[in-house]
C-alpha cells in the first residue's frame, strides 16, 4: 500500500508537528531537513500506527460514554414496597448518598425502625423510608457505581495491553461494554 501526500502529512501532524513542510505540485518537500524524515515504508507503517493509536483513543472515548450513562441510568428501586422509580448515582450524586448513609446508620444505632427518612428519586417524587432501607439502598447504589467503575477500569486496561503490530483494529473493537 502506497500512503498519499495528505496521509503523510496526517502522520507528520501527529507525530512531528514541528517538521516543517511544503506541498508544491502534489510533491511533500522538507526545507529544513535533507532528507525526508521517513521513508515511503516508514511513512506507510507510522500512518497505519497512527490510525492504530487513533482508534484506541476513539475507543476510550466510547468507554467513558458509556460509563457516564451508566451512572445517569441510576438504580432502579422499589421504594416502599410499592412504588418503582430510579436512585441517581451519578459522581455527582455521591456526596447525597454519602450523607444519606451516615444518617441511616446514625439512625438505626439509636434504634429508630420508623419510616422517617426522606429520599428524593429521579422522578422527583419523595419517599419516606426507614434507616435500614435507607442503608440497604445507599449500599446497593455504592455497589453499582464501584461495579461501574471497575468495568470501565477493566476495558482500558485491556485497551492499554493492547500492542502496535501484535494487535489489530479488530482486537480494538473486540473490546465491548457488557
Amino acid at each position: 500500500m502506497s500512503i498519499t501526500v495528505d496521509q503523510k502529512i496526517e502522520v507528520l501532524d501527529y507525530l512531528h508537528p514541528e517538521i516543517a513542510r511544503v506541498v508544491t505540485e502534489g510533491v511533500l518537500t522538507y526545507p529544513d531537513l535533507t532528507q525526508p524524515p521517513f521513508t515511503e515504508l516508514e511513512f506507510e507503517d507510522e500512518y497505519n500506527r497512527m490510525i492504530f493509536e487513533k482508534r484506541i483513543e476513539e475507543k476510550r472515548a466510547e468507554i467513558n460514554t458509556r460509563r457516564d450513562l451508566e451512572f445517569d441510568a441510576g438504580l432502579p428501586w422499589l421504594f416502599n414496597g410499592l412504588y418503582q422509580d430510579i436512585m441517581q448515582t451519578r459522581p455527582s450524586d455521591k456526596i447525597n448518598l454519602l450523607g444519606i448513609h451516615s444518617e441511616a446508620v446514625q439512625l438505626d444505632k439509636v434504634g429508630v425502625v420508623t419510616e422517617v427518612m426522606k429520599i428524593r428519586a429521579l422522578s422527583n417524587n419523595t419517599y419516606t423510608i426507614t434507616p435500614q432501607e435507607a442503608t440497604t439502598l445507599t449500599r446497593q447504589a455504592g455497589y453499582l457505581t464501584s461495579d461501574i467503575y471497575e468495568t470501565s477500569w477493566n476495558l482500558k486496561d485491556q485497551l492499554d495491553n493492547l500492542t502496535y503490530g501484535v494487535n489489530t483494529i479488530a482486537d480494538i473493537d473486540a473490546i465491548v461494554w457488557p
